[in-house]
């Protein structure tokens, strides 16, 4: 399994914005396998105090063989996704190509379709107001997983969470350190996640980044 490691705050794209205006952060995440570099992912992301638009590039280099990904995400302030599309490598044998649009205005019966596209496979699913769920393709890019923990926040910590193209994660708080960085002292909060990958993840925030 490749080891992600965050070098940019990207919590920064995560502050609400001033009302109007647009902000824009480059990040980037350096990716490790058996504690080794292997690669980057760099994001550029857009955002105001109504949507988040976010580019991805993920690209690594395993056993001399590049693993590129690409993915664009859009959503609301509140992680709610609209539009996400994603295509190319997760590994060097296994590829990918979904893309998943959801309706921004809510049907008579309150309800809201998604398309998801899997290749050239194509279907919609209609879900209720009540229901919860967040675009994501896996592991990668890692920024989506910064996204997915800032809806599962945004929308009351649910004790399972419903995943499109296809899935369900549950997400533990399990609770928060002190740590010191550049010495100054900050809130670690430790996050497991199960579902999103074969076995679990554990995920570490500093306060520094967490601004969801």
């Amino acid at each position: 399994m490749t080891r992600l490691a965050p070098r940019a705050l990207v919590a920064a794209m995560l502050m609400p914005a001033l009302a109007g205006a647009q902000r824009i952060d480059t990040v980037a995440f350096r990716l490790h396998k058996f504690k080794q570099p292997i690669g980057w992912e760099r994001d550029t992301i857009r955002s105001d105090s109504a949507s988040i638009n976010a580019s991805m590039h993920f690209l690594f280099v395993d056993r001399g063989t590049p693993v590129p990904l690409v993915a664009h995400w859009i959503g609301a302030a509140d992680f709610t996704p609209s539009h996400f599309d994603i295509k190319g490598n997760t590994s060097r044998l296994s590829t990918i190509n979904d893309t998943v649009e959801s309706d921004t205005v809510l049907l008579p019966t309150g309800s809201r379709r998604t398309r998801i596209t899997s290749g050239a496979q194509s279907k919609i699913i209609t879900m209720s107001r009540a229901e919860r769920a967040f675009t994501i393709g896996g592991y990668a890019p890692v920024l989506m997983q910064e996204c997915l923990v800032g809806y599962w926040q945004k929308h009351g910590k649910p004790t399972s969470l419903s995943t499109t193209p296809v899935g369900e994660v549950h997400i533990v708080d399990r609770g928060r350190d002190t740590i010191a960085i550049a010495g100054a002292p900050h809130i670690l909060r430790r996050y497991a996640i199960n579902g999103l990958i074969w076995g679990g993840e554990k995920i570490g925030r500093a306060s520094c980044r967490e601004r969801v």
